[in-house]
């Protein structure tokens, strides 16, 4: 299931308060529950409604499991980003082209799509006060727009082992049902929808991500069935 998405992305986040999903039921577990990880994806994708599209060619990054259902001090950087629509270069520091993320926290959850009970990572802002998971400009000369995006959003859990088998690594997948939304937006037996929007000079569009991410984990680690 290797869609093309941002990212990290997450621009790209990967990644607010801890949301009210915690119960046993509504998580699944994944062991050692301090196992470190790194990140990585091909193309990435973020579309807003608004009609924009900002495509990077790859994102890398890292974060460490907490607990046994909560990740924290992720960090996405994308790679080769630009505006799809002008091929201007988008950046969120002096680096033409890259990136990067704030602070993400990752929620492993139990999602429904389309029906079905998913297993999912939700990923939300690790700041509560900043809450947004990137701000980038696309400019010319310094001229140009500036995107900040917030929200949260859900990507789908890929194993490449069964479940209660330990596993180096895992994808996570970020689709969209049409640009600017996104496909998994509930959790399990919720209503509460969870969404990313882009603030472009300041306004909202509801946004989207694409993209397939792996995560590699050092020691292995085991999803729980």
């Amino acid at each position: 299931m290797r869609k093309s998405i941002l990212a990290l992305a997450a621009v790209s986040a990967i990644l607010f308060a801890l949301p009210a999903v915690a119960s046993a039921e509504e998580t699944w577990q994944i062991h050692p529950n301090n196992v470190k990880f790194t990140a990585s994806s091909g193309e990435t994708r973020l579309g807003t409604t608004a009609g924009d599209t900002v495509i990077c060619t790859s994102s890398t990054g890292e974060g460490q499991y907490v607990s046994s259902t909560t990740a924290e001090g992720i960090k996405l950087k994308f790679h080769g980003c630009k505006d799809a629509g002008t091929g201007v270069s988008c950046h969120s520091g002096s680096t033409a082209g890259t990136i990067e993320t704030n602070p993400i926290i990752a929620h492993n959850v139990w999602a429904n799509k389309h029906g079905v009970r998913t297993r999912a990572v939700l990923l939300t802002p690790a700041n509560t006060e900043k809450a947004d998971f990137a701000t980038f400009r696309c400019t010319v000369f310094g001229i140009g727009p500036t995107l900040t995006v917030t929200g949260s959003v859900i990507g789908e859990v890929e194993l490449t082992k069964p479940c209660n088998t330990p596993a180096a690594e895992a994808h996570l997948d970020f689709v969209a049902e049409k640009h600017g939304h996104q496909t998994i937006k509930t959790l399990w037996n919720t209503t509460p929808e969870y969404d990313l929007t882009s603030h472009r000079d300041g306004v909202p569009s509801t946004a989207s991500q694409t993209g397939t991410g792996t995560l590699k984990f050092a020691p292995e680690a085991t999803v729980t069935c």
